[in-house]
């Protein structure tokens, strides 16, 4: 059985995974080795935005033969993929709404590194044979664009009734042809 690591946030899998912990019992370091990889739950990528880059991994990742993370205030400050390293994440790059703006970033390298400042990353850093591809597409979420109808006016009837007159009534016969 694969150990596995899991918070709110974060899916964590490899053969071995050590915790660090300080005096206090909190969390320093994570060191996952061997298939490791980290999936980022938060992520929550409309089917949508998949399908437009024609990539069947709908959530972030991050993997490498080892995996190191270190912890400052139960926050992630860094992580170090090394050996087979690649990351892919997803980020919108518009407004959120019916048509947004969506980029996908997947990284290759011998060695990753992910700094962060609270939750955001703030810099990748790849070594050792790296290579990359950056898309953005325009995509549609939620279905086709939907614009206001306008009020249809009234007329015959129904409108005269309203404002207190009475319909007209044609005489004699009308043809139909």
């Amino acid at each position: 059985m694969e150990p596995k690591v899991e918070t709110a946030e974060t899916f964590l899998t490899a053969q071995q995974i050590d915790v660090v912990l300080t005096e206090d019992q909190d969390m320093e370091a994570l060191v996952a080795t061997g298939f490791a990889r980290a999936i980022d739950k938060r992520d929550s990528v409309p089917p949508e935005v998949t399908r437009a880059f024609q990539n069947p991994s709908d959530t972030a990742f991050l993997e490498g033969d080892s995996l190191h993370v270190a912890f400052a205030d139960e926050a992630i400050q860094w992580i170090v993929a090394e050996g087979r390293a690649r990351s892919l994440y997803y980020v919108r790059e518009s407004e959120p709404g019916p048509v947004e703006t969506w980029a996908l970033n997947y990284l290759l390298g011998k060695r990753l590194r992910l700094n962060f400042r609270g939750d955001t990353l703030v810099q990748v850093t790849a070594s050792g044979g790296h290579r990359g591809v950056y898309d953005n597409e325009i995509v549609e979420v939620g279905g086709p664009r939907r614009v206001p109808s306008e009020p249809i006016p009234l007329s015959g009837p129904r409108e005269s009734a309203a404002a207190g007159t009475q319909p007209r009534r044609a005489r004699g016969r009308t043809k139909v042809r």
